[in-house]
């Protein structure tokens, strides 16, 4: 009798995680080429899946706990004035080849995960100063993130990568190193990048107020010298042109510059940092491999011959460039 007694009350629990897992989740078909994610985040913790299917799927793992009395027969409504129109305090919407997802900051939510096709491209940008933790794993298409106070946590990923982040870390792990576009990495807090050791890559590595540490072979690039400021911009815009490609594969318009200072039209702030980072490391003059002065902490060469550019840059923390075990 007892034990009959407790498996009902397994079988009753089951149920009850079933539909509590049901009631916090929302599923939207979206799948195809040239279609994107986009996200922004107000949660403290997020994690994005990459998997097979055609569906996208957003997860709260629980409600924290009731709504105020007086909130009785409201919705929540996340940063920017969306209404949660999911059931689980997320705001989706469909916007032509794109898919906007916004997730609210709120205590009456626990964490949010989002399931995406792994070939698809997805941004993310952190909506607010959440001081949080965002996880990616499993992604094959174009990954974009922003984060302002925010740990960043990209794993098992092919790229290409344009991440920018604030006072929080930045650690990625690649599968491999996407050679069709550039891949640009900077932070103001420490980067930790791991890349297969056969990894083909051009390297543009600074950092500006602490050290660089690696354990693969780098052979010095040398450039050669660049005088006359017309020359420059116009080298730095025709490189810029060439490997600054936005996420959709638009090229860059054009790109205006006075000194070390460069904008490309047609691009979000994120999606300018490869065209800043190439147009700057083209507007040099005198450099010297044996010197690597050019910026502070700078290295500029390639690994095992060399590839696509990866650009990684940190202000204020060290970088880390190391090889997968």
């Amino acid at each position: 009798m007892k034990n009959y007694l407790n498996i009902s009350i397994f079988m009753l629990l089951s149920v009850s995680v079933f539909a509590q897992n049901k009631q916090n989740s929302f599923k939207q078909s979206f799948s195809g080429a040239d279609k994107r994610v986009v996200i922004l985040s107000a949660s403290s913790n997020l994690t994005i899946e990459g998997i097979t299917g055609t569906e996208v799927i957003v997860e709260s793992d629980k409600q924290e706990k009731e709504f105020p009395e007086e909130a009785q027969g409201l919705k929540i409504v996340t940063p920017g004035g969306a209404v949660d129109n999911t059931g689980i305090g997320a705001n989706v919407q469909m916007e032509g080849n794109t898919l906007k997802i916004k997730l609210p900051k709120s205590k009456y939510y626990g964490n949010f995960v989002v399931k995406v096709p792994k070939d698809l491209n997805v941004s993310i940008k952190e909506n607010g100063n959440s001081y949080g933790k965002w996880f990616i794993s499993g992604m094959k298409g174009e990954v974009e993130a922003e984060t302002s106070y925010s740990t960043l946590n990209i794993k098992n990923v092919s790229g290409p990568i344009v991440a920018r982040g604030g006072y929080g870390k930045m650690y990625i792990e690649y599968d491999q190193l996407n050679q069709s576009r550039p891949n640009s990495i900077t932070a103001s807090g420490a980067v930790d990048i791991t890349l297969p050791a056969d990894t083909k890559a051009n390297l543009k590595v600074q950092a500006t107020y602490a050290d660089f540490f690696t354990d693969f072979d780098i052979t010095p690039t040398k450039y050669e010298e660049v005088n006359d400021k017309v020359e420059k911009g116009e080298k730095a815009e025709k490189i810029a042109k060439i490997e600054a490609v936005s996420p959709t594969g638009q090229q860059a318009k054009t790109i205006k510059g006075t000194g070390n200072v460069y904008a490309v039209e047609g691009f979000s702030t994120t999606q300018k940092s490869v065209a800043y980072a190439d147009a700057r490391w083209a507007n040099k003059q005198n450099y010297d491999t044996d010197c690597n002065c050019y910026y502070t902490n700078a290295t500029i060469g390639t690994i095992n011959g060399g590839g696509v550019n990866l650009t990684i840059r940190s202000d204020q923390g060290n970088v880390y460039l190391r090889k997968k075990k």
